[in-house]
């Protein structure tokens, strides 16, 4: 039988997936990266040149084409 979540089930769930990503960056600088890359806000993080935001933003493209 389907079960539906309540408000309440959903917000713990999501909650504990963020909790169980902080655990993941917390331990490991590359799934650290590899999460603010996805995130796309690598440069709101890091001071970034002009060409190295372009490159950034070329590679996200192609990592969404591949997706």
């Amino acid at each position: 039988m389907f079960h539906y979540m309540t408000t309440n089930e959903f917000h713990q769930q999501i909650e504990d997936g963020l909790l169980e990503q902080r655990k993941k960056i917390e331990s490991s600088k590359e799934y650290a990266a590899a999460l603010i890359d996805f995130l796309g806000i690598r440069h709101l993080l890091v001071p970034m040149t002009e060409e190295e935001i372009k490159a950034a933003e070329e590679d996200k493209a192609a990592k969404k084409g591949i997706e």
